[in-house]
């Protein structure tokens, strides 16, 4: 599933390659993937593009007439802008026909994805946008040890929970977790202030610089442009299980974690307890 620097890098290029335009109709190829919410307006058309967002995986396209366009990739889905209508991938369900004779395409194998238009509301009034937890990389130090500290949860599947930090999935966190030299096991109440800086601090790195190699390919990503993301040659874990770590050379442990599949050096990546000293009043 794309993370937070697949989408990003899918926003980047929309906001370049939409600037300024319209869409003058949208053709539905196959029915439920572009959606409005019940009892809502359908879309007001023509439509001008105003700026491309993010929150977390969740891709968000504005228009004029107060008008936003929610999508989620998920497995497979990918937007696109052919060459014609002649050109258009396999599996393409949605059409947006733009002016100046282009179009802007959305495929999806797997039709995991979902595309919901809003009429007249804020992100607020977005109950998709409003269910996650605050964006992985706008998040403050302290706003993001807040989060952590207070919750007495396994390090990992906390941070893979949309609702508390959004953008980060399983490649994302392993790298993290590494690069933090934290144990995907360890309880996130027990990590002391130190560690929390560094797990944040080794989340913004890792992040941004997933961003600027386009993000990792790993099965099916491909970017709005059609190249493949080059950030999956960095990978110090993820998908290297058995091999030796890049830091001391011990064997990666790949292990089932809250069911997902998980790689950490056990040897860069220790699990420790922080014991609580019992204090006897004397008499």
């Amino acid at each position: 599933m794309p993370e937070l620097p697949e989408v990003e890098s899918v926003r980047k290029y929309l906001e370049k390659s939409l600037k300024g335009r319209r869409i003058l109709q949208i053709e539905h190829r196959f029915p439920g993937i572009l959606s409005t919410p019940p009892q809502a307006p359908s879309p007001l058309l023509p439509v001008r593009f105003v700026n491309a967002d993010r929150k977390g995986k969740m891709l968000i396209l504005r228009f004029d007439k107060d008008q936003t366009l929610l999508i989620h990739l998920r497995m497979t889905g990918r937007l696109y802008f052919p060459v014609s209508a002649k050109d258009l991938l396999p599996h393409t369900h949605v059409l947006f026909i733009l002016d100046r004779g282009q179009h802007l395409a959305y495929s999806d194998p797997r039709r995991f994805g979902r595309l919901i238009w809003f009429v007249g509301r804020s992100d607020d009034d977005i109950r998709e946008l409003r269910a996650l937890g605050p964006d992985a990389l706008s998040v403050s130090e302290e706003g993001f040890a807040h989060l952590l500290r207070t919750r007495n949860r396994m390090i990992k599947p906390l941070l893979l929970d949309q609702s508390i930090l959004s953008g980060l999935g399983n490649i994302y966190v392993d790298e993290t977790l590494f690069l933090a030299r934290i144990h995907p096991k360890q309880i996130s109440s027990n990590l002391s202030g130190k560690k929390l800086a560094r797990l944040w601090a080794a989340t913004q790195q890792i992040l941004e610089s997933a961003i600027e190699n386009g993000g990792s390919t790993i099965r099916d990503f491909v970017g709005s442009s059609g190249k493949a993301g080059g950030y999956q040659q960095y990978h110090s874990v993820y998908g290297r299980g058995g091999l030796g770590c890049v830091q001391c050379g011990q064997t990666l442990r790949k292990v089932l974690v809250a069911q997902r599949g998980t790689t950490y050096c056990p040897k860069c990546q220790r699990l420790q307890y922080r014991t609580k000293v019992r204090s006897f009043k004397r008499r």
